[in-house]
């Protein structure tokens, strides 16, 4: 089989790939909620245009740019429960703006070994030490704060609320018991789960109730939302310091997200907060598949949401999968060994499948299942390493070997 990802693809509807004029259901798409081609989106970017211009910027001289960046920042501060938010276009928050302003070589920064990779640009611009604690295990992390905290002067704890690799869920009230016990800044990245979870735009940290704990909440509108752009919000203080460094760097401006962007995200909040079954229909499909795979005796890796593995112990058996999903129209993502603890393939759900869609998914695994013999193992905790990536075809990372050099970590 030919790499699928290298290949020209066209998409052909909401759900569908065009594959060398072959339809392919489509279960590797980031495009949770169906916002991405949204009608009511393009109208408001539209209007953007007409009202801002092509090349806008929240500036001084311009006043209804100023209004409408206001007016949507105060909106998704009060939906994250929080005092305060800055909206950057992509690629900024924790790399360039985060991390490198409140840590810096005195500090310490605890990571969970599964977060996203772009996270370790931000921890080498800020100097600081990375210690990174096995997967998920809040065990590991307080035996590696106990250990280092009081060699260094702030320490931080950052964790994503729903893990790319696996679909496992945080458990950030066991990490908020720690900080009552060791003096940690607390940073969770929700960008998979905004809008899905905890409400309209809560997340994790409001379906588990420690809004008030967490310092530091960043994520991305272009997955569950469908528009390009970042938060940051948290503790009025943290901000006041990210908008401050920004502004002494002249870079808040620049940096900032554009009115176009900023009044399609204004649409978008209003239809998730309008149209609640795109997110119950994620949630309903999700707790199908999962109950389902388990039943078949699939391993699930503990998946708590939308994001689906089923774990092998081989690559081969991994591939294999995903060629006989292929062959009967089905795309998904796979991850050989090389890039993640162990071989998968990962099923995303998307509110644009409908009930017959997940039929034929779990009736190609069901005879998969028949045909070959796959044994299950209990998943453990293995030591991590930073191979433990994932690549699908819409966000690929890939490790700076030079970064991970300069980079003082212990595991």
């Amino acid at each position: 089989m030919k790499n699928l990802y290298l290949q020209g693809v066209e998409k052909t509807d909401n759900k569908h790939i065009l594959i060398r004029g072959i339809k392919y259901l489509d279960f590797t798409s980031g495009n949770f909620l169906g916002l991405k081609s949204h009608e009511k989106l393009k109208d408001a970017a539209k209007k953007a245009i007409d009202l801002y211009g092509i090349d806008s910027e929240v500036v001084p001289v311009n006043s209804k740019a100023i209004d409408i960046y206001l007016e949507v920042k105060t909106e998704i501060t009060k939906l994250k429960k929080q005092e305060d938010t800055i909206l950057y276009n992509s690629g900024y928050n924790i790399n360039a703006g985060v991390i490198p302003t409140i840590f810096d070589e005195k500090d310490i920064i605890f990571s969970d070994s599964e977060n996203f990779i772009e996270l370790y640009q931000g921890i080498y611009k800020s100097g600081a030490h990375l210690i990174r604690y096995k997967h998920n295990n809040i065990e590991d992390l307080k035996n590696k704060i106990k250990k280092n905290r009081d060699k260094f002067k702030k320490a931080g704890v950052i964790t994503d609320t729903i893990f790319n690799t696996d679909g496992q869920k945080a458990k950030l009230k066991e990490i908020v018991k720690l900080k009552e016990e060791f003096d940690f800044i607390f940073i969770v990245d929700e960008s998979n789960a905004d809008g899905i979870y905890g409400g309209d735009l809560g997340g994790v940290v409001l379906e588990q109730k420690v809004e008030d704990e967490v310092d530091i909440i960043v994520g991305s509108f272009s997955k569950n939302l469908g528009v390009l752009g970042e938060y940051v919000s948290g503790k009025v203080d943290y901000i006041n310091l990210l908008m401050k460094n920004s502004l002494n760097k002249n870079i808040f401006y620049k940096s900032v997200m554009t009115p176009i962007f900023i009044n399609s995200l204004k649409t978008a909040l209003d239809i998730i907060k309008d149209e609640e079954e795109r997110r119950e229909k994620v949630l309903k499909y999700s707790e199908k598949i999962r109950e389902e795979l388990m039943r078949m005796e699939f391993n699930i890796a503990h998946s708590a949401s939308h994001i689906i593995p089923i774990v092998f112990n081989t690559n081969e058996e991994a591939i294999l999968l995903s060629k006989f999903l292929y062959k009967n129209g089905i795309l998904v993502s796979t991850s050989i060994a090389k890039n993640t603890i162990k071989p998968r393939i990962k099923i995303y759900i998307s509110t644009l499948l409908e009930d017959e869609d997940i039929e034929i998914l779990l009736k190609n695994l069901k005879e998969f299942k028949e045909k070959n013999e796959i044994k299950k193992e209990v998943i453990e905790t293995p030591k991590e390493n930073l191979e433990s990536l994932v690549k699908t075809p819409e966000n690929e990372e890939v490790i700076d070997e030079d970064l991970l050099e300069n980079l003082t970590i212990e595991d």
